[in-house]
């Protein structure tokens, strides 16, 4: 509230108007920052979705494929319990509110005698010191609340950095964005001021003349004040003819109301973060709420995942261990759409054979059966295997019965040497190349069986009748056919 006289002639255009009624604050720290609601929201949205998927440690199979490497002491320690004081979840989601807030995630590595990791030990980044040494190694300075500083060397820190400028070192986003931190804060603090007047907008009196002294000017503006800021408000009088004037701003006008949103808008575009994760919904609609999901996973989460998928990989397994373990996160959960969409996407998966029964109720959190380990058959594959079983059968029998009717006719027409010969002949120039058109074997296939046939043939030859070998191919001949091209 200003006091002025009506003789002081001020002007729209002057200073006294225009000057700081407070002063500006001093750069804004994290803690600062995140008592506007903006960056809690996307700290938190990143930090939590960060520890509430999960992330599994894998051991890579010589054919290409990976199974979770159970036996690993780091599956439990990264997936399950990183130290005594904290679960995976809570352990994730407080370095990544490191990273978020100041750019870079420390935990000590604990070790065993023989150099195994057995927990994660988070260090504040506020106490933490990175140096490059002249041989390119890191080297951290770590000083506890109340105790002596530490010196840890690279291998015993886990490092997850955020957006990285000079190698090593993540960039802290509120020292960057300092300006769009501090100006939101401002605003947000004029508000809190503006409603602990209780939402009165200032204003101005004035004076025809002046006060005739200091103590009539002091007693004046102590009885108008205690008018109005009293804990039972009421309206002062004006006296010697004054005039209050209300400058005539008011909270609830579009323009504040837009430069606030304009403001968590800003701090959205620090963290990637679709407006609507933090329940600004303005723009965002029904019918692309589910698109904005998952471009939120694409864009604003799968970096993160990468680097601490990266950075475990690196900080924590040897060399050795490198070739056969990693770490990935799985992410299929937050890329889910509605239970159609999932249904066809599966069907088409099974359908064609690039996904199996039990890779689909995996991913729906459903147990696994007993059949689900083979792919289903291709569409109309069981009418076609039908077919071609019967085609089978008809063409082994085709042959079958071309073998015994010459063998029968032969017999008749010849005996002893000259029959033997006619035999050879036949299997030779006509049943052998039968075999390869018809039932589709190779030449040697259908050498060894007419070689083998031949001898048969022979010998009952020598014994005096092929009677006995015929009746014997006639009701088993098809079957052995059967046999050869299944083998």
């Amino acid at each position: 509230m200003f006091i002025i006289s009506a003789q002081q002639g001020r002007g729209p255009t002057d200073d006294f108007w225009y000057s700081p009624v407070a002063g500006v604050r001093a750069p804004a720290n994290a803690d600062q920052a995140l008592t506007l609601s903006a960056v809690w929201g996307c700290v938190r949205v990143k930090s939590e979705t960060t520890a509430q998927l999960p992330l599994v440690m894998y051991r890579r199979l010589p054919n290409g494929g990976k199974e979770r490497a159970v036996k690993h002491p780091l599956y439990w320690i990264v997936g399950k319990r990183p130290n005594p004081q904290q679960t995976s979840y809570e352990w994730r989601q407080m370095v990544q509110a490191h990273v978020e807030l100041r750019g870079n995630g420390y935990c000590y590595i604990e070790t065993d005698g023989e150099g195994r990791p057995v927990a994660l030990i988070p260090l504040h980044p506020d106490r933490v010191k990175t140096e490059l040494l002249d041989n390119g190694r890191l080297r951290y300075r770590y000083t506890p609340r109340g105790g002596s500083e530490r010196t840890f060397v690279q291998g015993e820190i886990l490092h997850i950095r955020g957006f990285v400028f000079d190698g090593y070192t993540g960039m802290n986003p509120i020292e960057v964005e300092r300006n769009t931190i501090m100006g939101a804060m401002e605003a947000e603090a004029f508000n809190a001021r503006f409603l602990q007047s209780d939402a009165r907008p200032p204003g101005w009196l004035e004076h025809p003349t002046h006060f005739k002294d200091d103590e009539a000017y002091d007693n004046f503006r102590r009885k108008f004040s205690n008018a109005l800021t009293g804990d039972r408000r009421h309206a002062p009088i004006l006296e010697h003819g004054m005039k209050y004037h209300e400058v005539g701003m008011k909270l609830a006008d579009a323009e504040f109301l837009a430069s606030r949103k304009y403001n968590a808008l800003q701090i959205c575009q620090i963290w990637r973060m679709p407006p609507h994760k933090i329940q600004i919904l303005d723009q965002a609609k029904w019918a692309n709420i589910e698109q904005q999901s998952i471009d939120f996973v694409t864009d604003t989460m799968m970096p993160t995942f990468e680097a601490w998928e990266q950075r475990l990989w690196t900080d924590l397994l040897t060399e050795d261990e490198q070739q056969e373990y990693f770490f990935e996160y799985l992410v299929d959960g937050l890329m889910r759409g509605d239970s159609t969409a999932r249904a066809a996407y599966y069907e088409k998966a099974l359908k064609n054979r690039w996904m199996v029964p039990q890779e689909v109720r995996e991913r729906e959190n459903l147990n696994p059966v007993p059949w689900g380990d083979e792919p289903l058959p291709m569409p109309n594959q069981s009418v076609r295997d039908d077919r071609a079983e019967q085609m089978e059968q008809r063409n082994a029998e085709v042959v079958a019965q071309k073998e015994v009717h010459t063998l029968r006719t032969l017999d008749k027409r010849h005996e002893g040497a000259a029959l033997v010969e006619a035999c050879a002949a036949f299997y030779t120039d006509e049943l052998a190349p039968l075999l390869c058109k018809v039932l589709v074997v190779d030449e040697d296939t259908a050498r060894r069986y007419c070689d083998d046939s031949l001898q048969r043939v022979t010998d009952a030859a020598q014994a005096g009748s092929l009677a006995p070998l015929i009746k014997q191919f006639s009701a088993q001949r098809a079957g052995q056919l059967l046999e050869i091209i299944h083998a």
